[in-house]
């Protein structure tokens, strides 16, 4: 079962100061936001100073919503029947809430991340794993330090499955994520060079793919794309499983492509044997995220 996050925990675990305390210091609580014009079902609404707006500046704008804690930097105005904990760093703070959930969580975590079909890949885990279980995942590609800790607060307490896209832009930001949810599965679909000025050198954008498996469980498991020789210098020191053309673990070949009608038969090569299945769409990477769900699968 998933642990929740009641009041008192959230005050221990950011260690801030209540500026109106809540009635109920046990009272549970989840799901999080930090745009008053998107709070959905949140309870929690963090506010920070952005780049363009000071969330702070919008309180009042909870009022009659169903958020029942502020976490805040600086004092802001009452808001009837909202609890307001003021913190150093709210960003800070929603990261150790997330963290702590995680932690806690007794399913299963997975986090994909590469230069391309990120999202694509964590679409089709959470169609395919929905079908039998309980699965938490990102909506859309909202997969920075702000997308993946607004996630997990997402956490029920029936999930059995945490599916976590993860986006970089540079070094050190993946570290950060991984550290936040340690998987049991991590996926590195692949490394391109296209955002090369962002990372500063092709080295860096190997180092920042592979920092996905820097916090992984000790137990875990990492999947890697067995045509990219490079990604090999970078490896963790848990498992590793090889995905992909030519892989001696989960491999796939088209057999046949069907350009008109933009359909092809994919064949998979499996631990447990070959299997080919009919796919309604082209290209090569149809075939790298599948026999990486695939593997992600067995492994479940």
């Amino acid at each position: 079962m998933t642990e929740l996050l009641t009041f008192k925990k959230i005050h221990q675990l950011t260690e801030g100061t209540w500026l109106i305390p809540p009635k109920k210091a046990s009272e549970k609580l989840r799901s999080g936001a930090f745009d008053t014009r998107d709070l959905g079902d949140a309870q929690i609404f963090f506010a920070w100073k952005g780049e363009t707006q000071d969330g702070h500046t919008y309180i009042d704008k909870l009022r009659g919503s169903g958020i029942r804690l502020a976490i805040v930097e600086k004092s802001v105005p009452a808001v009837e029947d909202i609890a307001i904990l003021v913190v150093k760093n709210s960003l800070e703070a929603l990261h150790k809430l997330a963290n702590y959930l995680a932690k806690k969580f007794q399913g299963k975590i997975i986090t994909i991340t590469g230069s391309s079909g990120k999202t694509t890949a964590k679409s089709w885990l959470n169609r395919i794993l929905s079908s039998s279980k309980r699965v938490l995942t990102n909506i859309g590609s909202f997969n920075n330090q702000i997308g993946c800790p607004i996630t997990i607060l997402n956490l029920n307490i029936d999930h059995e499955i945490i599916v976590l896209e993860m986006g970089t832009s540079g070094l050190g930001e993946l570290e950060l994520l991984s550290s936040m949810a340690p998987a049991d599965i991590s996926i590195l679909l692949n490394v391109g060079h296209a955002h090369i000025g962002m990372f500063g050198s092709r080295q860096n954008i190997y180092r920042a793919k592979a920092e996905i498996f820097a916090h992984q469980k000790e137990t875990g498991l990492a999947l890697v794309p067995y045509q990219d020789e490079i990604i090999r210098q970078y490896l963790p020191k848990q498992t590793i499983h090889f995905f992909g053309k030519g892989s001696p673990d989960f491999s796939w070949e088209s057999i046949e492509i069907k350009p008109k009608l933009q359909e092809q038969v994919i064949q998979f090569e499996t631990p447990w044997g070959a299997k080919s299945c009919f796919v309604n769409q082209l290209g090569e990477f149809v075939g790298e995220i599948l026999s990486a769900l695939i593997a992600t699968c067995h492994n479940l």
